[in-house]
């Protein structure tokens, strides 16, 4: 059976997949786009699986049946993922916590999963017989049941809503971001969107434990993970940081910007010592201009004619003569010069230098010292 909103589902689906299918040779340089594809195939999992009950496809795959509500409780620890590396907040070896939920849900749920195709079907079956006789039985009341959708579908996300507006507002305050970044407003329409998702769905729980007439419940959730993909969509498109590589939008920047963005990135290192990190990167030092990397390294190549290594070299180069031009230099031995400079290596310090210099560190402090 083909509705408009089946129809609307396939587009939305259609998409999903363009946006998958671009987003996929980014995933090697950035989490954060890590996340946004899985967050994608997650909302694609889920329109595929209500698309499949709306228009009863799903006799023909009974596998599908129970899978959808285990994919959601994967949904708001990706946003909340997604939100602290756009906030550029400090990873945490403890983040894979977040998709426990998932993991203990899906186990509970397991028994449902193993049942054979034919139990699936005699199941669908009589679901769909008591559709078309109106006869909507009502679901046994069952605490255990209650206690844990009640934790794991309408707590866990307030919790998550609540957790993410709080990092958002105490970046704003610290200001370690413009307030008037594009990312942050899009960040706030995303969570509000899943926000009234929520509600509404909290509101339906609230009203009766009974099933919702099959007829809005199923055509609902294809119109809500629709708005869900459009706010998803335009936040890559217009965001500025995040994940701008994948979504950026195709017009030029002018040499003027280019030059402004190189300057920007000279000044931000040279107030705060960046070059000394030893593990800093392009994408690193984008976000903290609030630019994208691809436009940062552009800038770098036309304003400087470096690379984005040569570019923070020139600067660890410096340290590294400072050093070596000091009364103390006796104390230092090469390796610590290097380190002290934000090399991660004596061999790397070395061809540095004589690329720079045309001599090695050690022949410099040699004619220093003459």
């Amino acid at each position: 059976m083909i509705s408009t909103y089946s129809i609307i589902g396939l587009m939305v689906l259609g998409q999903l997949v363009v946006i998958e299918i671009h987003t996929l040779k980014y995933l090697r340089n950035h989490l954060i786009s890590r996340y946004y594809f899985i967050l994608l195939l997650c909302l694609s999992f889920l329109l595929i699986h209500e698309l499949l009950i709306h228009s009863r496809f799903i006799i023909l795959f009974p596998h599908f049946t129970f899978t959808g509500e285990a994919i959601t409780l994967l949904i708001w620890p990706l946003i909340f993922l997604i939100t602290k590396e756009v906030l550029n907040n400090k990873r945490s070896s403890y983040d894979f916590l977040h998709f426990l939920p998932f993991l203990i849900y899906s186990l509970f749920r397991l028994d449902k999963y193993l049942m054979s195709s034919g139990e699936k079907s005699k199941l669908l079956e009589a679901f769909y017989n008591n559709i078309d006789n109106q006869t909507l039985v009502a679901k046994e009341f069952i605490w255990s049941e209650f206690v844990y959708d009640l934790i794991l579908f309408r707590i866990q996300p307030l919790i998550y809503i609540i957790v993410v507006l709080i990092y958002i507002n105490s970046q704003r305050s610290s200001q370690k971001i413009e307030k008037t970044s594009k990312h942050l407003y899009w960040l706030k329409i995303i969570i509000f969107g899943f926000l009234t998702i929520w509600g509404l769905k909290y509101l339906s729980f609230i009203s009766g434990y009974f099933i919702i007439p099959f007829t809005i419940k199923h055509p609902l959730a294809i119109i809500f993970i629709a708005i869900q993909v459009f706010l998803i969509s335009q936040f890559a498109l217009t965001s500025k940081t995040g994940i701008p590589e994948t979504f950026s939008l195709k017009k030029g920047i002018t040499k003027k910007e280019l030059e402004a963005i190189a300057r920007k990135a000279k000044n931000y290192i040279e107030e705060n010592n960046t070059y000394l990190n030893k593990e800093i990167t392009l994408h690193y030092l984008s976000k903290k201009i609030n630019t994208n990397s691809s436009y940062l390294s552009k800038a770098i190549n036309h304003h400087y004619k470096l690379s984005f290594t040569d570019f923070l070299n020139q600067f660890r180069i410096k340290k590294a003569k400072e050093i070596i031009e000091s009364p103390k230099i006796d104390i230092y031995t090469m390796e610590a010069i290097a380190k002290q400079s934000g090399f991660k290596s004596i061999s790397t310090f070395n061809r540095a230098f004589l690329k720079f210099e045309g001599q090695t560190p050690s022949q410099y402090k040699n004619s220093v010292n003459l």
